[in-house]
């Protein structure tokens, strides 16, 4: 009964962790873009995590800026990630592959953005 509930609690826990997540209302698996930017920002409600900010191109609305630009899940509520490299991680589960990174300083903090690729797209069609 034990390993019932265990097995039960896992697939819970991990089984959907990646069911549902989107930005701007697009699962993020269903993204049609090429390149994808993300930054990683301090979570306000938790200590050690992050959340991610992703720039697909999509058009930004003012007043529902955060909904636009960051991951949330089926019930909305914003997804966080322990660090950079478990949102990358994420990303690359779901078809998309570190590309390039570089950082800004801006008002003494230091932004780090990550350039992703979608894995399946092949580099002579973009040229045109």
């Amino acid at each position: 009964m034990k390993k019932i509930f265990l097995t039960a609690v896992f697939f819970t826990a991990f089984g959907f962790s990646f069911y549902g997540q989107k930005v701007n209302g697009v699962l993020i698996k269903d993204l049609d873009v090429p390149y994808i930017e993300i930054t990683c920002t301090p979570a306000a409600s938790f200590k050690h995590k992050v959340v991610i900010v992703v720039d697909f191109g999509q058009q930004v609305k003012f007043f529902q800026k955060g909904k636009d630009i960051a991951i949330t899940d089926e019930n909305d509520k914003y997804v966080t990630f322990n660090t950079a490299i478990d949102a990358i991680n994420f990303f690359y589960k779901n078809g998309y592959e570190l590309n390039q990174t570089y950082a800004a300083v801006t008002g003494g903090y230091i932004y780090r953005y990550y350039i992703l690729k979608k894995k399946d797209i092949d580099d002579n069609k973009l040229k045109n």
